[in-house]
Formats: C-alpha cells, sequence, structure tokens
C-alpha cells in the first residue's frame, strides 16, 4: 500500500497508469486511479472493473461533478449512490442535473439545498411539491428572486413563523405592510416591520398598536440602526 501512496503521489497520470499493471489487489490499483488528475484517464477503468464499491470511489473521485450525475444510473446500491451525492458540489451542477439529482433518495434537507441552488425561480417552483417538510420548503421559498413569486406560495405554508420569514424576506417593504393584516398576533406584525428598511413607514405603524411595550419593541430597533 505504501508504494500505491507514492504512485498517488506522482504528478504525471501517464507515469501513475505505467505502474498500475504492477499491482494485482483491485483495491491498490483503485487507489492510484482515485489520484488521477484528467478525469478521463479515470472514466476509461470504469469499465475495467465489475465491482460496484470501486466504481462508486472512481465516480465520487471525479472533478467534474456534472459528469458523476451522468455515471450515478450506474450504480445500484442505495448506500454507495449516497456516498457519490455526498461528493458532489451542488452549486456547480448545471439546471437539468440538479433536477436529475432530486430523483434519487434524498433527505428533505437535501432537497431543499439542491433546489435554492436552481438558478430559474419558475424551475424552483416545479420542484417545489417534492419537499414535505414545511421548514426546508419555506427556505427554499425565501430562495425565490421574485417577490410575487414568494406571496404566490404563501397560501402553501401553515406555520405562521414560517410565513413572517418568508415575507420578512421580500425586497418591497409596500408589500411587507400588505402582509400585516393576514397576521394573526402582533408579535408577527412587529417582526414583520422591523425587518422593513424604511424608518418612517415602521414609525407610521405605531398607531396601529394599542399596547406601549410593542411600540417601544419597533422604536428599539430603530435607535440601534
Amino acid at each position: 500500500m505504501h508504494k500505491a501512496e507514492i504512485i498517488g503521489s506522482l504528478k504525471s497520470d501517464e507515469t501513475k497508469e505505467q505502474f498500475l499493471e504492477q499491482f494485482e489487489e483491485e483495491y491498490i490499483k483503485i487507489t492510484i486511479i482515485e489520484s488521477l488528475k484528467n478525469d478521463e484517464n479515470k472514466i476509461k477503468y470504469l469499465s475495467k472493473t465489475t465491482d460496484e464499491y470501486y466504481r462508486a470511489e472512481i465516480i465520487a473521485s471525479l472533478n467534474d461533478n456534472n459528469r458523476k450525475i451522468s455515471f450515478l444510473k450506474e450504480i445500484k446500491s442505495i448506500a454507495l449512490k449516497k456516498e457519490i451525492i455526498q461528493s458532489i458540489n451542488i452549486e456547480e451542477l448545471t439546471d437539468e442535473n440538479k433536477i436529475l439529482l432530486l430523483q434519487e433518495d434524498l433527505s428533505e434537507k437535501q432537497k431543499e439545498i439542491i433546489i435554492e441552488n436552481i438558478q430559474e425561480d419558475e424551475l424552483k417552483i416545479a420542484q417545489l411539491e417534492k419537499v414535505k417538510d414545511e421548514e426546508c420548503k419555506t427556505q427554499i421559498i425565501i430562495s425565490l428572486k421574485s417577490d410575487e413569486i414568494k406571496l404566490s406560495q404563501l397560501v402553501n405554508i401553515s406555520y405562521e413563523g414560517f410565513r413572517v420569514l418568508i415575507i420578512k424576506s421580500l425586497k418591497s417593504d409596500d408589500k411587507k405592510l400588505e402582509q400585516l393584516e393576514n397576521m394573526k398576533n402582533n408579535e408577527s406584525k412587529i417582526d414583520i416591520i422591523n425587518s422593513m428598511q424604511d424608518d418612517n413607514k415602521k414609525l407610521a405603524q405605531l398607531s396601529n398598536f394599542k399596547d406601549e411595550m410593542d411600540k417601544i419593541k419597533i422604536i428599539e430597533k430603530i435607535r440601534r440602526r
């Protein structure tokens, strides 16, 4: 194994490959193959091993995250697929491959991270039904660029605390104000008001609160800015 580690540290892929045939043990060969810099050099060895574990190891070691997606379907083991998925940098995937990845056995959090990283709002919304967890769904909605599309998704969120988070993420203070009447408790309203950029619009809301402590919570936020 020490020989394999030394060979793996060599700079040239060509030199590394020249030593491969010296080893009979497949696990040692895989260690060297994983150290190759060029993905094409790694990929040509995929067809030379039938062991799914070793194939998964090679796929996970690829530099191109989009190529990993293209080979993922060749792996049957769910556990090995999960290891490959863990090695993928989601941000480097094309939107098409992000959507393909959503077909795999993923946790709700993994789905959230993938959908959040999709570029187009419309594509994000199209994938939203794949997420059942309301907190994860909320974070995806917050990541949308358009205030209008965010507001259109409020009907799909039942918990007021999550709805407040979405409203606070709006760019428009006026749109935030429009949502105040839909809030059931004053704490939610105060939270939304304090997220606004325009201090004058905040102060204009003080007359809507009878409790002096509620007013102070808004004024204190303004003072700290």
